[in-house]
């Protein structure tokens, strides 16, 4: 090798040559193939074990109990139900709609709170309320109220009832207790009320509801239709 030629690395390492080397360089020079017996190839198949009997025969457990292979089944997908039919639209003859009132004074929300019992005698509505329930029976614009537990939201959809004598006050609640406990409230004190849920919506009830037979309408979300559910989800 010329010790003039730059060195690779790593090296390259030397192969101890066998003392039949010289005999196999004749047959490195011409590689060829080895022809390997077609009945030896189909013994060694023939040999192994298949894959899915290693399979079946691994246990497998489940909360300590070995589960037993089952055989899968191959019934179609049915559905149990077709789906619901579509109803009509309730059909009202007479329309009915609600004009905007001026608002009251304090003492005139005092006097119509405490005249229909909602409220005790010696006690009047709360600033926040009179507010709301000026711009409910003004109808000019919307009101979003954020108050603590206890506070009194309840009356924001009870009081402008007592001025909007044709009004409804539709509530969504997210809570099926909520709903019951609202409903027995308000008919304790005289308002009629109904909760629909998925174990009260007959025809009847909602027909009813919707002329304005019941003041204060509870509802589940899932009891609204799908664009104005997705906005309490």
């Amino acid at each position: 090798m010329d010790e003039n030629l730059t060195s690779c690395w790593p090296p390259v390492r030397k192969r101890a040559r066998s003392p039949s080397s010289s005999a196999r360089t004749s047959d490195e020079a011409n590689p060829t193939t080895p022809i390997r017996s077609v009945n030896t190839h189909v013994r060694t198949l023939n040999s192994r074990s298949p894959l899915i009997d290693a399979i079946n025969l691994t246990p497998r457990f489940r909360n300590g109990y070995e589960v037993k292979p089952q055989t899968p089944s191959y019934k179609p997908y049915a559905l149990s139900s077709r789906g619901q039919k579509r109803q009509r639209a309730f059909d009202f003859s007479v329309e009915v709609s609600i004009n905007p009132h001026s608002p009251l004074t304090p003492d005139e929300w005092s006097a119509l709170a405490t005249g229909a019992a909602i409220i005790p005698a010696d006690c009047c509505p709360r600033d926040f309320q009179i507010q709301c329930s000026n711009i409910v029976i003004g109808r000019s614009k919307d009101v979003c109220v954020i108050a603590p537990t206890g506070q009194g939201k309840s009356l924001l959809w009870v009081l402008p009832l007592l001025v909007q004598k044709l009004g409804v006050s539709l509530v969504i609640t997210p809570y099926t207790s909520l709903g019951s406990e609202g409903r027995d409230r308000h008919c304790a004190l005289g308002i009629r009320s109904v909760f629909i849920n998925a174990n009260q919506k007959d025809a009847t009830t909602l027909a009813d509801a919707a002329r304005g037979l019941y003041r204060v309408v509870f509802a589940c979300v899932e009891m609204m239709p799908p664009p104005a559910r997705n906005m309490f989800a």
